[in-house]
């Protein structure tokens, strides 16, 4: 995402090690942000990608449900 929100790329890749760091390291934004969800592997994805990105976030993806539901109606 670009600093207006706008998704300016999206990207499907190997979870190796070796293809996450090649990730991150072929990003060209500074400062390097990176958002993970919760879950089995989010502890392994983090201590892979920790050196490589500048700040590092969680979000519980249970919560992200809640978006889904309720009243569309934004009157």
């Amino acid at each position: 995402m670009n600093s207006s929100g706008r998704v300016v790329s999206t990207s499907a890749f190997s979870t190796s090690d070796t293809a996450l760091i090649r990730y991150a390291t072929g990003q060209p934004a500074r400062p390097k942000c990176l958002v993970l969800e919760e879950s089995s592997l989010a502890g392994r994805f983090a201590s892979v990608f920790r050196p490589y990105v500048t700040q590092l976030n969680f979000c519980e993806p249970r919560h992200n449900v809640l978006i889904g539901h309720g009243n569309k109606n934004n009157q």
